[in-house]
C-alpha cells in the first residue's frame, strides 16, 4: 500500500512556459516516483493551456491575474479576493480529504495552504507538514496582523521545512521549534537543438527570472559601467521585468548598448542555450534564499557569482561552484566579472550539489520524515542532511 499525500500550494505550473514556482512539479513527479498517491490542490490562474500532471485539481476563487502573496490586505477589492480564496481553498481541501482520505497533508508555503493544511489535518486525524518557501515567513511572519497565525500553523505542524539554511532559522525562531532544511530545485534540461553560441563567440555574463530592483539588476548594470574599457566580457539580461521598470531605458541611460543585451523572456530551450554558453550566470541579489537560478545554471555546467548573502555564502563555501561579491557592491562586482575563471574542479562539486540539492533527495526526506510519523505505506529511507558551511 502506497502512502496517501495530500499537497497543498499556492502557485503549482501548468506546464513548462510557467515561470512561477517550477520547482513544484519536479517535486511532485519525484513524490510519484517514491511510490506516493499524490493529488494536489491549489488555486487557478488565468492559465489558457492544458494541464500537464494529472495529481494537480485547481479550484476557482476570483479573477485575478495576480498571485495571492501579491495581493495587499489594505487594498478593499484585494482582500476580497483574498477572503475568497481563504474560503475557496478550504473547502476544495475538505473535499479532497473525504474524496482520498490522506495519510498525510503537506502544504507547501505557511498562509494560506498551511492554515488549510491544520484544519484539514485536525478534522482528518491525520499528520501534516509545512513547507516554508519564503514570503509567508519572511513577509507575512513579520506582520503583526499575521504573525500570531502563522506561529500557530508552524508550532502544530508534525513535520517542519525551509528551502533556505537562514528561512530554516527564522521559521525556528518564530515557532519555537526545530525547522529542517529542504531543497527546492527546478530541473532543466539541455536544449533540445543547440543553435550555437548565441553573442558568436563573445564572451558574456548572464543574469536571468525576474528583474527588478531586490533582485541586483541595477547594481549589475551599474558593475558593467564600471569595467574598464578593455574589458571583453558583455552582459546579457532575459526575463520579465517588474512594473515601473524600464530595463532598456536602464541599459541607455548608462550607455552600456555594446555590452549589455536585454532580450526578454525566453522558451525554456532558448534560456537553456543561453545558459550554457555563459561564463557565468550572476545572481546580484540584495535579499534571497537559494535561489532556483542557482541549480539550473548547475544542471547545465555554468557556475555561479553570487552577492555574498547568507544562504549564497554558505553554499559556496560547502560546495567550490562560484564566487561571492559584497552585497549592492558594484565597484567589487565589476572587479569580479573582469576577472572571473570557472573555479577548479567545478564539475566535481557541481555533481556533489546536485546530488544533495534534487527533487529526489527532497521527496526520499519527506517519504522517511514520513515513515517516522508512522504514515502506513511510507518506508524508511536513509538521506542525509547536508552539513552547512558558514562563511568567515
Amino acid at each position: 500500500m502506497n502512502p496517501r499525500v495530500l499537497l497543498l500550494t499556492n502557485r503549482s505550473p501548468v506546464d513548462d512556459l510557467a515561470t512561477a514556482s517550477p520547482f513544484v512539479h519536479d517535486f511532485c513527479e519525484a513524490l510519484v516516483r517514491h511510490h506516493v498517491d499524490l493529488q494536489v490542490i491549489t488555486p487557478r490562474y488565468p492559465v489558457e493551456r492544458p494541464e500537464r500532471d494529472p495529481w494537480v485539481n485547481r479550484f476557482d476563487w476570483a479573477k485575478s491575474d495576480r498571485v495571492l502573496g501579491k495581493l495587499s490586505l489594505w487594498n478593499p477589492g484585494d482582500l476580497r479576493k483574498v477572503l475568497s480564496a481563504l474560503f475557496a481553498g478550504r473547502s476544495a481541501t475538505t473535499r479532497a480529504v473525504r474524496a482520498m482520505r490522506p495519510d498525510f497533508i503537506l502544504a507547501l508555503w505557511a498562509m494560506p495552504s498551511g492554515w488549510w493544511a491544520m484544519r484539514a489535518a485536525a478534522h482528518a486525524g491525520v499528520p501534516y507538514g509545512v513547507w516554508c518557501l519564503g514570503s509567508d515567513v519572511q513577509l507575512w511572519g513579520r506582520r503583526i496582523g499575521a504573525r500570531a497565525l502563522i506561529r500557530k500553523i508552524l508550532r502544530r505542524a508534525d513535520v517542519l521545512y525551509a528551502d533556505g539554511y537562514a528561512l530554516s532559522e527564522e521559521a525556528s525562531a518564530l515557532c519555537g521549534r526545530p525547522c529542517n532544511f529542504l531543497p527546492s530545485l527546478r530541473t532543466i534540461a539541455p536544449p533540445a537543438r543547440d543553435p550555437g553560441h548565441p553573442l558568436h563567440g563573445d564572451r558574456y555574463m548572464l543574469n536571468y527570472g525576474r528583474l527588478n530592483r531586490e533582485k541586483g539588476v541595477l547594481d549589475l548594470l551599474d558593475a558593467m559601467r564600471k569595467l574598464p574599457d578593455r574589458s571583453t566580457i558583455n552582459l546579457v539580461l532575459a526575463g520579465i521585468p517588474d512594473s515601473g521598470l524600464d530595463v532598456a531605458g536602464e541599459i541607455d541611460k548608462r550607455n552600456l548598448d555594446a555590452r549589455v543585451r536585454f532580450v526578454g523572456e525566453l522558451s525554456p530551450d532558448q534560456l537553456a542555450v543561453y545558459i550554457r554558453h555563459a561564463e557565468a550566470v550572476v545572481i546580484p541579489s540584495r535579499r534571497d534564499s537559494i535561489p532556483l537560478v542557482l541549480g539550473e545554471a548547475l544542471q547545465l555546467g555554468t557556475p555561479v557569482l553570487c552577492s555574498d548573502l547568507p544562504d549564497l555564502c554558505e553554499l559556496l563555501g560547502q560546495y567550490r561552484v562560484g564566487t561571492v561579491f559584497p552585497v549592492g557592491d558594484s565597484a567589487s562586482l565589476a572587479r569580479q566579472l573582469n576577472v572571473y575563471r570557472i573555479p577548479p574542479s567545478f564539475s566535481t562539486e557541481a555533481a556533489r550539489f546536485l546530488a544533495t540539492f534534487s527533487p529526489d533527495a527532497a521527496a526520499r526526506r519527506l517519504v522517511a520524515d514520513m515513515a517516522g510519523l508512522g504514515v502506513p505505506g511510507a518506508a524508511p529511507q536513509n538521506d542525509k542532511k547536508p552539513e552547512g558551511v558558514s562563511c568567515a
